[in-house]
């Protein structure tokens, strides 16, 4: 497969991801503290890759994305 042109990562402490889990009622035996470090880990530990904070708000974390996106778009798009 050929390399992404971005790859983003949306970065949440482990904490308050459990934090998230638990407060919609989900349990899982993978969601665990441990586990979720390990993830985060894993992901934070790619070449490359663009972190957004999780903890910023929908639109704050589009508008990071977006700053990072679009002046790929338009060189490899110019008008």
């Amino acid at each position: 497969a050929p390399a992404p042109d971005v790859l983003f990562v949306l970065d949440l402490p482990p904490e308050a991801s459990l934090e998230r889990v638990r407060s919609r009622g989900a349990s899982d035996d993978f969601e665990t503290l441990e586990s979720l470090r390990r993830v985060r880990e894993v992901f934070l530990g790619f070449e490359g890759k663009q972190v957004i904070d999780a903890r910023r708000s929908p639109a704050e974390m589009l508008e990071a994305a977006w700053q990072v996106v679009a002046p790929r778009l338009s060189s490899k798009f110019p008008r």
